[in-house]
């Protein structure tokens, strides 16, 4: 009795089973499509913000190790008065810098195939004005190893000193609040960097380096210093 009962239920769902309507199937897809678009908007998004804060924390690692090297270099520079003959902290064109570093090294700092590129003046060292060949060294130029840039590039490297006035468009850029240095003393630059990736776009950055050799207020020129 109850293998009937069971049989005959079986045959009623069969019955009423009259499969999936192409309408049926229509509003299947439509809606399948709406979830996979509406998906595909999330992982974008996600992959935008990934791809945001890497470039961020890339380029904040690249920029501070360039920024401590250069600082390394600019903070100790030796200062000879007004009217040496030795020349103090120089900046050509605001794309470079030339400075007597802690070892009194003549150094000079800049661009270079978009890397910072750091160049020591030839050391002679003579004793009775004889050279002494071995305690002689080259030029060198220093500069850091690719892996260091993480698929960046410096695009711009400034430097700007008090006196100096600053083009509107790169005071913009690097979000400056003034165009010059008035405010500031004589031992102070302004190091400007743009860096530059294919994968993360353009970020700037720019420090103030104090030059603790180097007086704030410089005597005027023709004074003894």
């Amino acid at each position: 009795m109850l293998k009937s009962e069971i049989n005959n239920l079986i045959r009623r769902i069969r019955k009423g089973n009259g499969g999936t309507t192409l309408i049926e199937m229509i509003v299947c897809f439509a809606l399948l499509g709406i979830f996979m678009a509406c998906a595909s908007m999330i992982i974008a998004s996600i992959t935008s913000i990934y791809y945001n804060i890497q470039g961020e924390t890339f380029s904040n690692q690249v920029s501070d190790i360039i920024m401590e090297k250069i600082e390394s270099e600019i903070d100790g520079a030796k200062y000879f008065g007004v009217n040496a003959e030795v020349a103090n902290p120089q900046i050509k064109d605001n794309s470079s810098v030339s400075l007597y570093d802690k070892t009194y090294t003549r150094v000079t700092l800049g661009k270079k195939d978009k890397h910072l590129v750091v160049k020591y003046s030839p050391i002679i060292y003579t004793v009775d004005d004889v050279t002494k060949a071995k305690d002689t060294l080259a030029e060198t130029e220093w500069m850091f190893d690719e892996a260091m840039y993480k698929g960046f590039m410096i695009e711009e490297l400034y430097f700007y000193k008090k006196g100096d006035t600053i083009d509107g468009d790169i005071k913009n850029n690097f979000g400056l609040a003034s165009d010059n240095l008035t405010s500031y003393g004589d031992n102070v630059i302004l190091v400007l960097l743009h860096l530059k990736s294919d994968r993360y776009g353009d970020y700037y950055y720019h420090r103030f380096v104090k030059m603790y050799n180097v007086p704030a207020v410089k005597a005027p020129s023709g004074s003894n210093p």
